[in-house]
């Protein structure tokens, strides 16, 4: 049994990279930064804060020095509130978290030799995690760490070999395995992967340490937890160090299997200049085609040169009938091996990307590029229907409304747009629901078709709503509000023109009151009583969270208008990156609430009451109007 250690070495030295990290950035990402590294927050790191201060304070550096107090003081304040709460419930938990630990340390146990015994075998392992679900969450991963370092400061260095080895590949099954919370495990994988680093270096085990950059990078460039910006970075750097081994000439394979993903990486990025991110992104995957010929890797070579039509899709440098052209001919490319018998999803994945682009094409006919996206969206739609892929399905149903409505074809624009919003509800997708909604809106309006119109306004309108309420930053709100204010006018105006009064009087003061409230949140976004400051944190580390992939959805949704698809990890899932994005948007949204609900509310109850805004009928503002 593997016994759990209070500190050791590896854990000092932890403290002292971490203290490093926080030195050399600048302090407005120090939250992000101690966010990031949440498993090293205690007493412990605190004390070897001040130590440091001190000496630095001896030296000279003094601004450094005072800034490391300033952290280790806010971290002693949390640490110490939340230490507090323990207390009071000390005596009826401590058993129980005992017998939690026993449990940990027992199936940590019994993974390790399922994962050792069975060379790694899914087959073996899955089933083994499928029992013990509640085990896999982000206190194993905390665990998982502990232990492991624990151990490998403890036994020979062969041991320590095997062992890492083991841990390591246990953290790939976690990458991937498909069941469970997907935040926790990768959590738990990124734990297993940085704790093989401290045995596979690159001096000792060039190869293994390779290769464990590559693992490292793929799990924080799929990672839930912590600063989205700040993952992908650390994913770039991961990926760019493997590469100082894999060079082309010794690791052929390896060297253009990195270059693909530091490719899918860069055309991700939110840091530094987009314009140049995508083309660090089109050189990466122009270098994997060296390797990754039609020839030699047929499969591979298809995804590349998707992953290279995206990326021209999405290009600003050049010219824009230029990228498109390039787009063209790199998703044809890939229907020479991607055909919809061999390998279906792919088919239409491409088939998809095709239509948008003719959508969008600058040079030949347009009446002959709007038929030609037709027909590639008719032909995805024989691949992505409704029961067996909702999202993609809605996606090509709103790009076809859209190609129609340009054509004039009202009928069938109209039938497309409400297909679409089967899938794309006020509540799942905001964001996509309010586009379609209004689309449906003015192409009804435009045939006079007020029902229709009525209908689609109002669902756009729920989720101009919706969206509002999940943006944190007034600034965020503001541009929801740019983009969604004639909403509310067309639907007053259809509302006029079949006479219900009442109703347009109603989405009036709705809109007004919207306005009047958000101005409110704005003086008043924290909730007020003895909530500690470790709660207070919280909420605004998950409102930076939300912001933050909010701002990345901002550059997919200058796509969306087109629905141009990601085909990043298309041997994976073929996702779209708006599905992912959208995905982790939700789970931070569905975190926030549970903090509200679960912390905040207790205190606060009318907290909660200030973060949503509910209409106001006609018969409430009649007797509004009377009480004057």
């Amino acid at each position: 049994m593997i016994i759990l250690s209070v500190m050791d070495e590896e854990r000092q030295k932890a403290y002292l990279t971490l203290i490093n990290s926080l030195l050399n950035s600048p302090s407005s990402k120090a939250n992000s930064i101690l966010n990031a590294n949440q498993v090293l927050v205690d007493a412990a790191l605190v004390q070897t804060m001040e130590q440091v201060a001190s000496v630095m304070a001896d030296q000279g550096y003094q601004n450094a020095a005072d800034f490391l107090m300033d952290v280790a003081c806010q971290l002693s304040e949390i640490i110490s509130s939340l230490g507090n709460v323990t207390d009071r419930t000390a005596g009826q938990g401590e058993s129980l978290a005992k017998t939690k630990q026993e449990e940990y340390l027992i199936f940590l146990d019994q993974v390790y030799q399922a994962t050792a015994q069975s060379n790694s075998n899914p087959q073996v392992v899955y089933p083994l995690l499928v029992e013990n679900l509640e085990n896999l969450n982000d206190d194993f991963a905390v665990l998982l760490r502990q232990v492991i370092m624990d151990t490998l400061s403890q036994v020979a260095p062969e041991q320590a070999q095997s062992i890492a080895a083991v841990i390591g590949n246990f953290s790939d099954l976690m990458r991937e395995f498909p069941q469970g919370d997907r935040a926790s495990n990768l959590e738990i994988a990124i734990a297993g992967a940085e704790v093989a680093a401290t045995i596979f270096t690159r001096d000792v085990y060039p190869n293994d340490w390779a290769t464990n950059r590559n693992n490292l990078a793929a799990a924080y460039t799929k990672r839930v937890r912590g600063d989205r910006e700040e993952n992908l970075e650390r994913a770039i750097v991961a990926y760019e160090e493997a590469l100082q081994v894999y060079t082309q000439s010794k690791f052929p394979q390896e060297w253009a299997r990195t270059k693909s993903n530091l490719g899918n990486a860069y055309s991700n990025r939110i840091r530094s200049d987009r314009t140049q991110n995508l083309e660090r992104a089109i050189h990466c995957y122009q270098s994997a085609l060296q390797v990754r010929t039609r020839e030699a890797f047929p499969e591979q070579w298809a995804t590349t040169q998707i992953n290279l039509g995206t990326a021209c899709w999405e290009r600003i440098e050049g010219e824009r009938a230029q990228n498109l052209e390039l787009a063209i001919s790199h998703f044809q490319a890939a229907l020479q091996i991607d055909t919809k018998e061999t390998f279906s999803q792919d088919w239409a994945l491409i088939q998809t990307n095709l239509g948008t682009v003719y959508w969008g094409r600058v040079q030949g006919d347009r009446g002959s590029n709007l038929e030609q996206a037709i027909a590639h969206f008719q032909n995805a739609l024989q691949v992505y229907t409704k029961e067996d892929f909702p999202q993609y399905w809605a996606t090509v149903q709103n790009n076809l409304g859209g190609v129609y409505l340009e054509q004039g074809q009202f009928e069938e624009a109209i039938a497309c747009f409400q297909s679409a919003l089967e899938v794309y509800t006020p509540s799942a997708f905001p964001f996509e629901c309010l586009g379609t909604g209004k689309n449906l809106g003015n192409t009804a309006k435009a045939s006079e078709n007020w029902a229709v119109a009525s209908e689609g306004y109002r669902i756009a309108i729920e989720a101009v709503e919706q969206s509002r309420s999940w943006a944190i930053t007034d600034a965020r709100r503001q541009v929801i509000l740019a983009n969604a204010i004639d909403v509310y006018d067309d639907m007053v105006e259809v509302c006029i023109d079949i006479e219900q009064f009442d109703q347009a009087i109603e989405y009036v003061e709705r809109c007004k009151s919207r306005s009047f409230i958000e101005l409110l949140h704005v003086r008043d976004l924290f909730p007020k009583g003895n909530i500690p400051e470790g709660v207070i944190n919280e909420l605004k580390h998950l409102r930076q969270e939300i912001v933050t992939e909010q701002r990345r959805l901002e550059i997919v949704e200058q796509n969306q208008a087109t629905g141009i698809i990601s085909a990043v990890s298309k041997p994976i899932d073929n996702s779209l990156a708006w599905v992912e994005n959208r995905t982790r948007l939700n789970e931070l949204v569905k975190q926030l609430d549970g903090l509200i609900d679960d912390k905040i509310n207790p205190i606060d109850p009318d907290f909660k009451d200030t973060q949503q805004v509910n209409p106001i009928s006609f018969k409430e503002t009649k007797k509004l109007l009377q009480a004057f």
